[in-house]
């Protein structure tokens, strides 16, 4: 499967955080096509399924924050430091 032929956006990544309860969440712009809940967001070819969408309000405007279903202490936060400023593609949740 090519990944090129199921993206179905694309998202800018400014920064990542933990909410408290909630999980974790990065925050971008999304750049291109649309995103869903469901959908997943391509980390260094791994696929992280998107829970939910939020907006946050930074100095001069808002960021998408997309909240993550991933378990803590994966080591994701390593390779999110790595690709900010960088676009990531949005996948369709008909992967399986």
């Amino acid at each position: 499967m090519n990944i090129g032929e199921i993206t179905c956006g694309n998202f800018l990544l400014h920064n990542y955080f933990r909410i408290t309860g909630r999980g974790l969440a990065v925050a971008g712009k999304i750049t291109g096509g649309s995103i869903a809940a469901g959908n997943f967001i391509s980390v260094c070819q791994v696929l992280v399924k998107i829970k939910s969408i939020e907006f946050v309000r930074v100095p001069g405007g808002e960021l998408t924050g997309l909240i993550l279903d991933i378990a803590e202490g994966n080591g994701i936060e390593t390779q999110l430091d790595k690709l900010k400023g960088q676009t990531l593609s949005i996948i369709t949740d008909e992967v399986s």
